[in-house]
């Protein structure tokens, strides 16, 4: 969701940005079906390019829906982060008040 927040993008340009990143293991057909969920969740608008040439395109942006749900989502996640590197800071003090 987070690459569609700034700008519209089609699934190809998608599938490229995730696979460029090593973490994300993606088939070529996988994104579909989860940009389809997206659209019936109304979290991404979508339109159709209609160029002179070429392919026509299905562009994915993030809907004001999809922006709020992003939003609490990466709250959710910094919180959670904070969190772990709190327990950790308390378990590296733990251990060194040990020794």
């Amino acid at each position: 969701m987070i690459l569609m927040k700034d700008s519209a993008v089609y699934g190809y340009q998608l599938t490229k940005a995730l696979k460029s990143n090593p973490m994300f293991e993606l088939s070529d057909g996988s994104i579909y079906p989860l940009l389809k969920r997206l659209e019936a969740n109304q979290l991404v608008d979508t339109y159709w390019d209609n160029p002179d040439t070429g392919l026509r395109r299905k562009y994915y942006q993030l809907s004001k829906n999809g922006a709020q749900v992003l939003s609490e989502r990466l709250n959710l996640f910094q919180e959670s982060m904070d969190l772990l590197w709190k327990l950790q800071k308390e378990v590296t003090n733990d251990e060194d008040q040990k020794h």
